[in-house]
């Protein structure tokens, strides 16, 4: 996907992806969260490896971000990157 935002100007690329998240003088960022509930299994799991009970607060946390930058008003380096927790 991100391979097709590269050469594209500032209001293409909003046209395509949207508003971004955080604006900067040669980027723009877009951010994305979610959570996703842990099935009964990987609540298990997850305990026998971490030694750890998250039965109160069973989810994962995906954190994902694009990030754009600029050259000349022309997107020239895309940045795709993704960190889970729980």
């Amino acid at each position: 996907m991100h391979h097709g935002l590269l050469g594209l100007s500032t209001e293409e690329l909003e046209r395509t992806v949207g508003k971004p998240t955080k604006r900067g003088r040669m980027s723009v960022k877009y951010d994305y969260l979610c959570r996703r509930k842990m099935s009964e299994d990987e609540v298990k799991r997850f305990k026998t490896a971490n030694n750890w009970d998250v039965t109160k607060d069973p989810y994962f946390d995906r954190m994902s971000w694009i990030e754009v930058r600029y050259t000349d008003s022309i997107a020239s380096r895309v940045e795709v990157g993704e960190i889970e927790s729980y």
